[in-house]
């Protein structure tokens, strides 16, 4: 086994370890950097004395709470007390709700608390003819004033003063909420049900309630000081803010502000509420400080919160951390001055790389770079960077070249697409006896499926379907082979099975590829329907009677062609019946994956044909083309799809029938103009009419409908207008416009224009209705059942 040399290292490549490396150079600012950590370390002792005077802080803001929570909690006993013992009144048989109404008034007099008070009852309860009674009582100064609540713009049976109460059969104090109608003020409301017993049991009459004013508990919170800029405020159970010194704030829930506050001052006392922190640092005003307590409120279920700020309680410790600072502060300022004059200076050569590097990205790629004459890892890096940018010039190069010759194959192949597309026949023969429709998705640009029919005669129409081995452009250009010997031998009159020998021979010569196609090819009489088919190695096509039922046609298969030369085709009649369809199909259908690696079979094919058998042929196309995308979803497309659809209708000794119909109806607005363009233009696509008569079209239905808008309805209400189109097999283009206006006859209008006339001697309307007569071949008026009938028609075909 043969040794390999490692290569030798240039002198200049090599990195040389000392004062110069940058190792060296960054080894001393990190022991800088550690001896800064160890300085830090001494004012231990001094944090050590904050946290004994953060101790006695906090146990001094402890017994102000206690005190505040005390004086509340005395005071909301007393409002409980009440109406709780009033409630137990309301049993008797016979209460005097007027005295209980005047102990209540004394009660918002004598507490300053408690705003207002109400007895409020159930429907008819109180008064038989009235659904609502609520006496409010309330204090306005020095006086007790009173009103009636209930109607259908204050319904307080579905407020939740009332309907908590109700609901949970005991006393209950609500969230705080703004009382508009009743109070008119933030409140909290202390709520007892009123039960008396009816028929043996007991029965809910309504609720005794006593509001609490949240300005004037804020009042009693307000007092709460915690050195000098300290303060506290109150949070009801669900975490709305009662009392806040910042106004703004009140009526907020903390668990919202939670999420969305940015100096977490509220995270922290959420974690407090929910028992997952002891201790929270919060900032508030910029400034860091504790919530020392969170504590609850029995008898309401609130938290009174206390913040503090922590410079306050240092005191003296502060001015002495001041001094210490500015000391440290200096220090670290002139190592951060020394360590940007070494950076500076080590970094210069990567500052010109930089600067090189914008430029290159710019797009200069002949830039000179900067000369780096040091060997150390910037030196290193300066070459590879040179090295890098030559191979970069050399990769565009590479790369535009590949570009250019990809966009050049591109655009051929998107020719090519072209050209095959335009070989295949695009418009569809509209005749009474049969419709046909086709449509071929290729896969890639080019494909090797292919679809052709024209007539041989007036009563013979020639249809196939075929899938040339491969894909792409060798299919492609094998597939345009193939039409074209069909089109050339089958015009000769030859049988059908003579006519695929002979090409199948034709296919077998200097064929180094060894390239085939399955092809099922047919021809069908119109007169009798018909039609005789030969496959060969092609799927066997089906047929869907007038009732959607589905059957395969059980047809010999012979080879494809192109695989054996002489080898024997035959043919079959079928005959097909008025309503049936012939089903000619590609693998591409049957052999469409889904995302689970399942085959859109046959079976599934005929169920899709059987949903829409009541379309007309072209829809059924479509409709099967968009269930198999639909199907195949998220799975690239592996093979061409090509369906080609021949219904079956009559002997074309029939005479004239209507082949496509369209209606619309609209109201009477100029707005509704789009909708005709529309329309105008899915039966320009569907029915095959030229662009030309699709203007003309559009043109004469806007001036008939601007003239029925404007002249047909005096009474400036809204109506209808109905317009019915449909095409005759013999390729007229039949047009009705129905509305319910007064008479008006369009015609008229344009019986006496003279168009050498001014323009102001002209009646309104007539030179349009003029020119509409003549781009139509006829135009016919008459009232028929109250309504106006304005009937076009126009040879398209």
């Amino acid at each position: 086994m043969e040794r390999k040399e490692k290569p030798k290292k240039n002198k200049k490549d090599r990195i040389r370890f000392g004062f110069r490396s940058l190792a060296f150079r960054y080894s001393i600012f990190f022991i800088l950097a550690v001896m800064l950590i160890f300085l830090v370390s001494s004012i231990y002792t001094l944090v050590y004395t904050a946290q004994i005077l953060v101790k006695e802080a906090d146990n001094d803001t402890d017994k102000t709470m206690q005190l505040t929570i005390t004086r509340l909690e005395k005071t909301f006993k007393e409002v409980e007390e009440v109406p709780n013992v009033l409630a137990r009144f309301v049993g008797t048989a016979d209460p005097n709700y007027s005295e209980m109404r005047k102990v209540l008034q004394g009660i918002v007099l004598s507490e300053p608390y408690v705003y207002g008070t109400s007895m409020a009852f159930e429907p008819y309860a109180f008064q038989k003819d009235s659904p609502y009674y609520a006496m409010y009582s309330y204090q306005s100064g020095s006086e007790i004033k009173t009103k009636f609540l209930g109607s259908s713009s204050y319904n307080y049976f579905e407020m939740d003063w009332y309907k908590k109460a109700k609901e949970e059969g005991k006393p209950v104090w609500t969230e705080p909420y703004y009382d508009q109608g009743g109070g008119d003020t933030l409140m909290c409301t202390y709520s007892v049900p009123l039960f008396r017993e009816m028929k043996g049991k007991n029965t809910f009459i309504g609720v005794i309630t006593l509001d609490i004013s949240l300005s004037a508990i804020g009042n009693a919170i307000a007092e709460i000081k915690v050195y000098e800029t300290g303060y506290a405020f109150l949070v009801s159970g669900e975490g709305v803010i009662l009392y806040h010194p910042d106004s703004t704030l009140i009526n907020k829930n903390i668990f919202v502000l939670a999420k969305d506050s940015i100096d977490k001052q509220f995270t922290s006392l959420v974690a407090r509420i929910q028992d997952t922190a002891d201790y929270n640092d919060v900032i508030v005003n910029g400034k860091k400080s504790n919530t020392t307590k969170v504590e609850l409120l029995p008898s309401t279920g609130w938290y009174l919160v206390v913040v503090f700020p922590v410079l306050e309680v240092f005191g003296d410790l502060l001015e002495f951390l001041k001094y210490l600072g500015l000391i440290f502060l200096f220090s670290i300022m002139a190592v951060f001055v020394v360590t940007i004059l070494i950076i500076r200076r080590l970094t210069q050569p990567l500052r010109k790389l930089v600067k090189a590097t914008h430029q290159i990205g710019q797009g200069d790629f002949e830039l000179e770079l900067p000369k780096v004459k040091r060997r150390d890892e910037i030196g290193v890096l300066a070459k590879s960077f040179s090295l890098m940018l030559e191979q970069i010039k050399v990769h565009i190069k590479t790369l535009q070249k590949t570009t250019s010759e990809k966009e050049k194959i591109e655009s051929e192949l998107n020719i090519a697409h072209t050209i095959q597309m335009g070989m295949l026949p695009r418009e569809f023969p509209l005749r009474s006896e049969f419709e046909l429709f086709a449509v071929l998705d290729s896969a890639r640009a080019v494909g090797g499926d292919l679809y052709d029919f024209f007539f041989l005669d007036k009563d013979h129409l020639f249809v196939s379907v075929g899938d040339v081995s491969g894909k792409g452009v060798p299919a492609s250009l094998f597939m345009t082979v193939v039409r074209t010997l069909f089109r050339s031998r089958t015009m000769d009159g030859q049988p059908l099975h003579q006519i695929m020998s002979m090409i199948n021979k034709e296919l077998c010569k200097d064929n180094p590829n060894m390239m085939f196609v399955t092809m099922v090819s047919g021809i069908i009489n119109l007169k009798t329907g018909t039609i005789e088919l030969s496959n060969a190695g092609h799927n066997p096509p089906l047929i869907m009677d007038r009732e959607g039922k589905v059957r395969r046609m059980t047809l010999f298969s012979a080879i494809p062609l192109g695989i054996q030369d002489y080898h024997e085709f035959r043919t079959e009649k079928i005959q097909l019946n008025p309503g049936d369809r012939l089903v000619l199909y590609t693998d591409g259908i049957t052999e469409a994956l889904n995302v689970k690696g399942e085959f859109y079979n046959e079976s599934l094919l005929s169920g899709v044909l059987h949903e829409h058998c009541r379309a007309d042929v072209p829809t059924l196309v479509k409709q099967v083309v968009a269930a198999i995308h639909k199907f195949a979803a998220g799975v690239e497309q592996a093979d061409d799809i090509t369906l080609l659809i021949l219904g079956y209708q009559k002997s074309s000794d029939s005479g004239e029938m209507a082949i496509e119909t369209k209606a619309i109806r609209i109201p009477n607005q100029l707005e509704q103009l789009h909708v005709i363009v529309q329309t105008i233009d899915e039966i320009s696509r569907d029915w095959n009419i030229s662009s030309k008569a699709s203007m003309e079209l559009n043109l004469v239905l806007e001036e008939l409908f601007t003239n029925i808008v404007f002249y047909a309805f005096p009474d400036k209400k809204e109506h209808v207008i109905d317009i019915k189109f449909s095409l005759s097999s013999s390729g007229i283009l039949e047009v009705m416009i129905i509305d319910d206006g007064k008479y008006f006859d369009l015609i008229e209008a344009s019986d006496e224009v003279k168009l050498d006339a001014a323009l102001e001697e002209r009646k309104v309307g007539g030179l349009g209705i003029h020119f509409v007569k003549q781009m139509m071949d006829e135009m016919s008026y008459e009232r028929k059942g109250g309504k106006n009938v304005v009937t076009l028609r126009k040879h398209i075909k």
